[in-house]
């Protein structure tokens, strides 16, 4: 005999609206992250060459940073 999760019923509209509220957070979540990253890398090709090698990163590095800022 199988056991069913029975859960409390909700109004359809109430289910759909948290659906939608839900992936609308995480539609902005992405672009606030995306914006973030876009921003930094404008600021640093903003930089001069001497100023890059003072913080350890190379015009090269800049390429790769999207990528890497995500594990951070």
């Amino acid at each position: 005999m199988a056991n069913i999760f029975v859960s409390k019923s909700v109004p359809f509209g109430a289910r759909t609206f948290t659906q939608v509220t839900s992936k609308l957070a995480a539609i902005k979540s992405a672009i606030v992250t995306w914006n973030a990253e876009r921003m930094t890398k404008i600021a640093l090709a903003n930089l001069s060459d001497s100023q890059m090698n003072d913080i350890g990163l190379s015009r090269g590095d800049l390429h790769k940073m999207p990528l890497e800022m995500g594990k951070y």
